[in-house]
């Protein structure tokens, strides 16, 4: 029943054909992503190519087995995209495979997070302040720094717990349970406390020396990376959330979460999307 509802799901891009140059594959998606993928990739394609529909085929191992039975040439260009993820960081990603590509950030939700993109959606909302008033009260840098330390080390935690005791909730653990205000950043007691607790059930599983060695091998390869908060950190569950908590507290915006979240895509500044035309396979 799973594997025809999946064929049925693919055989979509059929219905597309008219509206677009190429057919794009993603994991299922909430409703309204599909104005949120379509703004991201044109400009992950220069706009050289006409996509007016993404096609969401299922969860994230659906959509790498869809790639692997269609190796087939088609004469009809097409690529499969999938959530970097926790994978990111310390998970064997999976082998290569034509006309696949894994993000090079934790979830598509990842690319709409920017100092500027933000300020310029605020300033669109905002009937009084200016655009330098509305960066002072919002302060991105201060809601990064705060953030980012205490969200990379729990993010390595869960991880590993992925990899090694998958039992665990991860991602899932709601972020607003590690916050104490609506400040937008994660209160630093409670973040440790989660900590902690993984710490003990990694070590239960796989002994406290090993534990201590992946976490120092991931955090080793983190040492000089730019961006590493924004690239692996969830966007989904943990940025966005914590972000938009920030706002409506720093600044007065009527819009919903949907609706930031498309202006955000519109105002978008990223180029780590530039290598996706070359995954794409005919």
């Amino acid at each position: 029943m799973i594997e025809r509802n999946l064929k049925s799901k693919s055989a979509r891009s059929i219905l597309f054909e008219e509206f677009n140059d190429i057919d794009i594959y993603v994991e299922d998606s909430a409703v309204g992503y599909k104005k949120i993928y379509k703004e991201l990739l044109n400009k992950a394609f220069e706009n050289k190519l006409k996509i007016e529909h993404i096609i969401p085929i299922g969860d994230r191992e659906q959509v790498i087995n869809e790639c692997r039975n269609n190796q087939d040439k088609k004469n009809r260009k097409r690529v499969y995209i999938v959530d970097g993820d926790l994978y990111l960081l310390s998970i064997n990603q999976a082998n290569p495979i034509n006309g696949l590509y894994v993000l090079p950030r934790y979830c598509i939700e990842n690319y709409l997070i920017s100092k500027n993109s933000l300020i310029n959606v605020l300033y669109e909302d905002e009937p009084e302040l200016e655009k330098n008033e509305i960066e002072n009260r919002v302060d991105f840098q201060e809601w990064l720094s705060k953030n980012e330390k205490p969200l990379l080390s729990l993010f390595i935690l869960y991880s590993l717990c992925k990899k090694y005791c998958p039992e665990i909730q991860t991602v899932a653990y709601k972020v607003n349970k590690l916050c104490s205000d609506a400040t937008g950043t994660v209160c630093p007691i409670k973040t440790e406390k989660r900590i902690v607790e993984l710490k003990g059930h990694l070590e239960n599983k796989i002994g406290k020396i090993k534990s201590d060695k992946e976490i120092r091998i991931i955090e080793k390869k983190l040492e000089k990376e730019e961006d590493k908060f924004i690239k692996y950190i969830s966007g989904k569950d943990y940025l966005l959330p914590l972000l938009f908590a920030r706002i409506k507290n720093k600044v007065r915006s009527t819009s919903d979460p949907l609706n930031l979240k498309l202006r955000l895509a519109i105002h978008s500044e990223f180029n780590d999307l530039k290598t996706l035309p070359d995954f794409v396979i005919e």
